[in-house]
């Protein structure tokens, strides 16, 4: 009798659902945030070009929307001041219905909308007697939304630290670090672990269980067999053959051995559906060989609740039942 009053299985259940849940709002959140408009702006960096009397820069701005809904009304501003705007343009925005005022030290574009995923590039041509600023002012805003930087290496971290997909991650593997601590102080000690998700069907190799069941019954030669095997056999194909060997044979002993073993295998193994199905039909083969026909129909029956259209097709191209 243990003396530790502790329901260990409801530990486990809470901290895989506590994990599980943590995974799933986090995804659900992202995926909601995702779905909100996003404005971003891209600044490239320039490369000045100096000259006796004035200083040259190029500037490529990239305004994107990042979410998945249009965004309405968008502005950008730029400001290059102390340098002049001596020239100006928009490209990849051909189909978008937008407005301009270029002044001495400032631009400004409002776009009627951005679609999903749409981007549009502003480039600017800037004089200055002075060295051109490595990063003019840029604003960006649309209808109930502000436009971020792109290239902001540090809003980029904080963002994805922050972000309930991290969250999420972050959550679940705390749990999991819970219990490996636990186990590790042998606070929960790895054997009820081993008991909680005991069950009564065993989901392993398909030959090893199958070679399992082939000693359990005396034929230790052909479970070493399976055990040899390179390539993993199905449930179905085994049994399809197991029952063609039992079915020819003239030993009363071979044919029940058989049976009993596919009769064990649809007890103790995690078996598909199909293969159940058709391991039934091969019970009732060997049955039928051994003149069992009660014991046939029982599992002909049970075939049909699950086959009906394979068993149909068998039934109708196998000798032993014509």
């Amino acid at each position: 009798m243990e003396s530790s009053g502790i329901n260990w299985k409801q530990i486990v259940v809470t901290a895989i659902i506590t994990g599980i849940i943590a995974i799933l709002v986090g995804m659900i959140l992202y995926y909601l945030q995702k779905r909100e408009p996003k404005l971003t702006y891209l600044l490239s960096d320039t490369i000045p070009f100096s000259g006796d009397k004035e200083t040259l820069a190029i500037y490529h701005i990239i305004i994107r929307n990042e979410g998945r809904n249009i965004v309405d009304d968008v502005d950008f501003h730029i400001d290059s001041t102390p340098a002049l705007i001596k020239n100006h343009r928009i490209t990849g925005a051909s189909a978008m219905n937008y407005t301009e005022n270029i002044y001495e030290n400032s631009y400004k574009v409002h776009f009627a909308d951005l679609n999903p995923g749409e981007s549009v590039t502003v480039s600017i041509l800037t004089s200055s007697k002075l060295n051109a600023s490595d990063h003019p002012r840029v604003t960006l805003r649309g209808k109930g939304i502000l436009g971020e930087a792109a290239n902001n290496e540090e809003t980029k971290k904080n963002k994805i630290l922050g972000s309930p997909i991290f969250s999420a991650i972050i959550s679940a593997y705390s749990v999991l670090f819970a219990l490996y601590f636990l186990i590790k102080t042998r606070r929960l000690p790895s054997s009820k672990i081993g008991r909680f998700f005991d069950t009564d069907t065993h989901s392993d190799h398909q030959n090893e269980i199958i070679a399992y069941l082939f000693n359990m019954h005396g034929l230790t030669e052909i479970a070493e067999e399976y055990l040899k095997r390179q390539r993993i056999p199905s449930y179905w194909s085994e049994a399809d053959y197991i029952a063609a060997v039992a079915v020819e044979s003239d030993d009363p002993n071979i044919k029940e051995k058989r049976k009993r073993i596919l009769i064990d295998l649809l007890s103790y193994a995690v078996i598909s559906p199909s293969s159940k199905g058709i391991i039934h039909y091969d019970i009732a083969r060997i049955a039928k060989s051994q003149k069992r026909n009660e014991e046939c129909d029982e599992h002909i029956n049970a075939a049909k609740d699950i086959i009906p259209k394979l068993l149909k097709k068998r039934l109708s191209l196998d000798p032993i039942f014509k």
